[in-house]
């Protein structure tokens, strides 16, 4: 199971990341959109080996 987190730095970020989610809950009437909004902690760098990531559809994104 996956769920998706916006992580924001700052009041205004944190504004717009709530516009955007309320904006795709409208889109998506007969769903409710879970996705949460929470401050942006401490960032860890994954290691090189985990720096490629696999979508659901099976495509590879790597990222330099």
């Amino acid at each position: 199971m996956c769920r998706s987190v916006i992580f924001t730095n700052g009041t205004e970020e944190r504004r717009l990341a709530g516009v955007s989610k309320e904006r795709e809950q409208l889109k998506l009437r007969s769903s409710v959109v879970v996705t949460q909004i929470q401050q942006l902690g401490t960032f860890y760098p994954a290691e090189p080996e985990h720096q490629v990531l696999y979508y659901f559809n099976g495509e590879m994104c790597g990222f330099p």
